[in-house]
């Protein structure tokens, strides 16, 4: 593709904002634990479709499901996970923690780009629909891995935030 066109090609991901904007009141009436496993899922089958759909020769509308879900699942997740550790915090830590907890985020995915980009590599044992396929089913699969983790860490339910007047759960 194109600049125009790669960037065109990425425009889904702008339903990132409704997750962003669901968040809040699906958090007030299912809890944030629901919430995150919520997102944690429906980006994991993002990623195992792209895994499985994604080739040499894939039409560009095959994978705009996946993108979908990709960002809808994202959009729902970091919302929450930024709440539900923001109101554990005392209220003068507040700006370090969520500098630290994006700091962390931004770490982490320049790790896994710098890590999934060895399986895209010239000289790699991996084609790169094959290389790209392992990457995303391997991000699947820690997806799913982070809600077991998630399921076992996080309280059922979780109050002491006020959205838009809501107490959540």
């Amino acid at each position: 593709y194109s600049p125009s066109e790669t960037g065109l090609a990425f425009l889904p991901f702008v339903v990132i904002m409704l997750g962003n904007i669901a968040s809040a009141p699906l958090a007030n009436r299912y809890g944030y634990r629901f919430l995150i496993m919520l997102g944690l899922g429906v980006t994991a089958v993002g990623y195992f479709l792209l895994s499985v759909l994604l080739s040499d020769s894939t039409p560009y509308p095959s994978i705009l499901p996946s993108l979908f879900l990709m960002a809808i699942g994202g959009g729902l997740t970091v919302p929450a996970l930024t709440a539900m550790l923001l109101a554990g915090a005392e209220q003068e830590r507040t700006a370090t923690l969520s500098g630290i907890f994006n700091t962390g985020r931004q770490v982490g995915a320049a790790l896994g780009v710098a890590v999934f980009g060895t399986f895209l590599a010239p000289g790699s044992a991996l084609s790169l629909s094959a290389g790209v396929a392992r990457a995303f089913s391997i991000s699947g699969q820690l997806l799913l891995a982070s809600m077991a983790i998630a399921l076992w860490v996080l309280p059922a339910t979780q109050t002491g935030i006020s959205v838009d007047g809501l107490e959540p759960r």
